[in-house]
């Protein structure tokens, strides 16, 4: 299996979250998007528990709903900030995020919501 690396991975690990890791990548005008569920063990040591295999598998059959009407629903549901509604405060935080992360890392720092 090939695999190409996402342009955005979200952690959407919260109740009514669409899955625990949501992936999104644009490929010649196509949105790919992959829902990652991750299933704990329910006991200290890793096993072959059905009720653990259940759960994943509830998880993913919840999941396909998040295609209907061509992803908007989950595209809705991923932004957690309006840039235009963004107060200065909130944007003072993102700069004083933005700014640690690129000194430390000197990596970049984007952020991505509506509008």
């Amino acid at each position: 299996m090939r695999t190409r690396p996402f342009a955005v991975l979200i952690d959407d690990d919260r109740p009514g979250e669409a899955a625990d890791l949501v992936g999104i990548r644009v490929d010649g005008g196509d949105l790919h998007v992959t829902l990652v569920h991750c299933k704990y063990s329910s006991k200290p040591d890793a096993g072959s528990r059905l009720k653990d295999l259940y759960e994943v598998r509830g998880q993913a059959m919840r999941g396909a709903r998040w295609r209907d009407n061509a992803a908007l629903p989950l595209l809705e549901h991923l932004p957690g900030l309006s840039i235009r509604s963004a107060s200065d405060e909130q944007l003072r935080l993102i700069a004083g995020a933005a700014s640690y992360v690129q000194t430390v890392t000197k990596g970049g720092f984007e952020v991505y919501g509506p509008d």
